[in-house]
Order: C-alpha cells, then sequence, then structure tokens
C-alpha cells in the first residue's frame, strides 16, 4: 500500500519581501550611526536591491525608496558593486548581440573599477549582467512609469515607440467587487478575464482528499 502524501499543503508561503524590508530597516538604521561604514552601505543596497525585487509581486517599493537605493548604489564603486551582485558568468553576448560578462566588465573597467559610480549610476545598472540588478531595474522603470502616469505623461515605452514611429496597445489589470481580475485595453475598453493557475500540489490535494475536506 502507498500513502499518498500532501508535502505542500500545509506550506505557508514566505514573505521574502517582509524579510528583506526589516533587514533594510535595521542595517539602514545602523548606517545612520555609521555613515562611512563600507560594509554597512555594501549591506544597505544588498537587502534594499533584494526587496525592491520581491516586492514585485505584491505592492511594490515605493519611488523614494527606489530612489534612496540608487543613491546609496552610486556611492559604491564597481569592484563593490561585484562582491554583492557579481556578473553573470555568461560569454556569448557578441554572438547573439547581447550583453554578457565581457561587455559588462568592459563597462565597468572604463568607468574605474575603483571609482564610485556617481552620476554613471543608472548607466551602470542598465548595462549590469546581474538577475537581481536586472529587476531592479524593472521595478524602478516600473515606478517611473507609475509616476508619468499619475502626472498624465505616457510610460517610458509608449514616449519610445512613438519617437520611432510605432503605436503600443497598453493595458490595465483592475479587480472587480468578487476579487476576479480583469485585463483592460486602455483604448477600446474591452476587457479579458485572468484566470490565475492553481500550483499543482494544490491540485493533486483537492484531487485525493476526501469530500469535505478539500481546500478552499
Amino acid at each position: 500500500m502507498f500513502k499518498l502524501i500532501h508535502g505542500g499543503a500545509d506550506r505557508q508561503r514566505i514573505d521574502k519581501a517582509g524579510l528583506y524590508l526589516e533587514a533594510l530597516d535595521r542595517t539602514a538604521s545602523a548606517l545612520q550611526q555609521e555613515p562611512e561604514n563600507k560594509l554597512l552601505q555594501m549591506r544597505t543596497v544588498f537587502y534594499g536591491v533584494r526587496y525592491v525585487v520581491a516586492a514585485m509581486r505584491g505592492r511594490p517599493a515605493s519611488k523614494e525608496l527606489i530612489g534612496r537605493v540608487v543613491d546609496l548604489i552610486g556611492q559604491l564603486t564597481p569592484r563593490e558593486l561585484l562582491q554583492i551582485f557579481p556578473v553573470e558568468k555568461t560569454y556569448d553576448g557578441e554572438r547573439w548581440e547581447a550583453k554578457d560578462y565581457f561587455f559588462t566588465m568592459d563597462v565597468l573597467r572604463r568607468h574605474g573599477l575603483d571609482k564610485p559610480l556617481g552620476k554613471n549610476v543608472l548607466d551602470v545598472l542598465w548595462d549590469y549582467t546581474n538577475t537581481h540588478v536586472r529587476l531592479f531595474n524593472v521595478a524602478m522603470l516600473n515606478a517611473v512609469d507609475a509616476l508619468r502616469r499619475m502626472e498624465g505623461q505616457e510610460t517610458l515605452m509608449q514616449e519610445w515607440a512613438a519617437s520611432n514611429g510605432e503605436k503600443l496597445t497598453t493595458y490595465t489589470m483592475r479587480r472587480d467587487s468578487k476579487g476576479r481580475r480583469w485585463m483592460i485595453n486602455n483604448e477600446t475598453g474591452e476587457r479579458q478575464r485572468v484566470k490565475a493557475r492553481r500550483p499543482r500540489w494544490a491540485r493533486v490535494q483537492q484531487k485525493h482528499e476526501p469530500p469535505g475536506l478539500a481546500s478552499d
């Protein structure tokens, strides 16, 4: 006889964003007491970037917090940034016309490995091949776009497309009174239901559990 064990049924989702935010708060508070402490600067940057990336799954980080993290990264040198977020070991960028390890290291060396990033911080981050930094850039652009939309302006992508003679169709995600998610075409008003797929372990549990014990 085999006994079915629902390994994921009682799993609790770890609040990574909350954990990173707590760590960020601790290191940022310590950094205020020792603003020249390089180790605290690097730890604050690490937790700041990881929090911003983790928060993309829920309530995004504020543009003010993202801005403070960027300012702090600007105080670091490329050599210090490499210690926090190593460049990905991908070497075929020239073949695929994409950024790779050699591309990023060339950018860093041209800037100066021991020179603070300063005003070039955004340019360096844009050319930095690391998954966490890449997602941080996405979150940063999303924050800028949200601010532009609040001010009645086009998003950066819409502005870029218009400057190149293209027109992008944009969509907005909204929830109705029953919590259902809908994708709405901002031009035509057409909407389409967004259905989230249940995790495999949840589907297996619902299929095998006795009546009355299935999860909601």
